[in-house]
């Protein structure tokens, strides 16, 4: 591996330069014995993609989360947000899990309140709107 640019062939440099040659771009390639896999954005062990089969053993598993913020990389990328970059998030205002962009309803919690909690019915006669104060974010 020391002699060689490229161990695993995959066309990402062992090390952070790239020879004269071009044999290879430069690296560091993550996982220089495993031509499946080169870059591991937040360290995890796991590749960001697969390039074909992993010849690991145990093979290697692509991470579906390369920046490690919680947020899966097809939800970031739908989001609008940056999924190997862990101070890019989607923002969820109602903290549901479901980003703005996709979210069709806003539930932030409410209070519903009554002026009273006794009703008056009476026969025959019209009854006052029993209506609630609605107190709480939008």
């Amino acid at each position: 591996m020391a002699g060689n640019a490229d161990t695993d062939g995959d066309g990402v440099c062992d090390g952070p330069e790239a020879p004269a040659n071009g044999v290879c771009i430069a690296g560091p390639d993550a996982f220089p014995l495993d031509a499946a896999g080169a870059q591991d954005t937040d360290g995890d062990g796991m590749p960001d993609r697969l390039l074909g089969a992993s010849t690991s053993v145990p093979p290697l598993v692509e991470d579906l989360d390369d920046d490690d913020d919680t947020w899966s990389d097809v939800n970031e990328t739908l989001c609008g947000s940056n999924p190997i970059l862990d101070t890019s998030m989607p923002a969820d205002t109602d903290g549901d899990g479901l980003c703005d962009a996709l979210d069709d309803y806003l539930d932030l919690p409410f209070t519903l309140n009554y002026p009273t909690q006794f009703v008056d019915l009476f026969a025959n006669q019209t009854m006052e709107p029993f209506l609630p104060n609605v107190t709480g974010d939008r």
